[in-house]
């Protein structure tokens, strides 16, 4: 069964051209989408984003040159690797290729081995360039973010760790990528089992830690963690909170409460006290009067 994550745009004029170039490289397991002329080819490539546009140069209304420069222009698909495909071989045509924004040249009558192995190898690096832009934004976003996050692998290795994490535990200065989950959390067989559930299970899990801080203090932490995928693995990503302050809250309502359930036994007390002495003096009025009521009839 054919599969394909890149898509080739193949823009030429000629449907004689556009059937060479598919013969080429259809089952190469590309997913090919045509155009045959300039306007189409800067519709179609806006509303793909393609992994690679093949454009000929020679074309009636804007030629390749032309349809170069203008995505090359637009942010949105200005970064999308364009192969020119042209008869013209000579050094001045290579230079406006290259000025309009190509990538690479590939001559007419051209050989498919070559053309193969251009398209592979463009298509790699446009791939390797994705990737990398995509993991310097991740990395962008959380260097800021005030939470530490871990990318753990399956055998609970740190793979990646942000400023934050090493900062709740106090290794800014050391090297994380690469040691244990252990070393940094008091309880390391209860961290991992709750990592290991997440990679067997795929649902998120949240729970509470405790983190080995500066000379051994520990911090009480909240993690939540979920699966995704990490340099083509699947890995585990945990998000660490500190929960210092609600803990100590915590502790504070506790204490509060203790000493609100002591001041009102001390109450209770008082006022059984209080009301049995009243029952004691009420017993010895009633004695009094009655003395003195029978007193006369003696």
């Amino acid at each position: 069964m054919r599969t394909s994550n890149t898509t080739i745009l193949i823009v030429d004029d000629e449907p004689a051209g556009r059937d060479t170039l598919e013969a080429i490289l259809y089952q190469q397991g590309y997913d090919l989408v045509f155009a045959a002329d300039g306007w189409e080819a800067l519709d179609q490539a806006v509303h793909l984003t393609p992994d690679l546009i093949l454009l000929d140069v020679m074309m009636p209304g804007i030629d390749g040159f032309e349809v170069c420069r203008r995505l090359r222009a637009d942010s949105r698909v200005a970064e999308v690797p364009i192969i020119l495909i042209t008869a013209l071989d000579d050094r001045e045509s290579h230079i406006a290729g290259f000025e309009a924004g190509a990538d690479d040249f590939v001559s007419k009558p051209f050989d498919r081995f070559v053309l193969r192995a251009r398209v592979r190898s463009v298509t790699r690096l446009n791939r390797y360039r994705r990737l990398h832009d995509e993991r310097a934004k991740f990395e962008r976003v959380v260097s800021l973010a005030p939470d530490g996050l871990i990318i753990l692998d399956h055998d609970g290795n740190i793979r990646f760790s942000n400023p934050a994490w090493g900062q709740l535990n106090d290794a800014n200065d050391t090297p994380i990528a690469g040691s244990s989950i252990e070393r940094y959390v008091h309880d390391g067989e209860y961290f991992r089992q709750h990592v290991f559930r997440v990679r067997e299970n795929g649902e998120p899990r949240r729970w509470e830690s405790m983190l080995l801080g500066t000379g051994g203090m520990q911090v009480p932490v909240e993690c939540v963690a979920g699966a995704i995928e990490w340099e083509g693995q699947t890995a585990i990503q945990v998000i660490v909170r500190d929960i210092t302050e609600r803990k100590q809250a915590q502790s504070a309502i506790e204490r509060s409460n203790i000493e609100l359930s002591q001041a009102y036994d001390a109450t209770l007390e008082g006022w059984v006290a209080f009301l049995d002495l009243r029952d004691k003096e009420t017993e010895g009025h009633t004695q009094r009067v009655t003395n003195m009521t029978l007193r006369p009839a003696k």
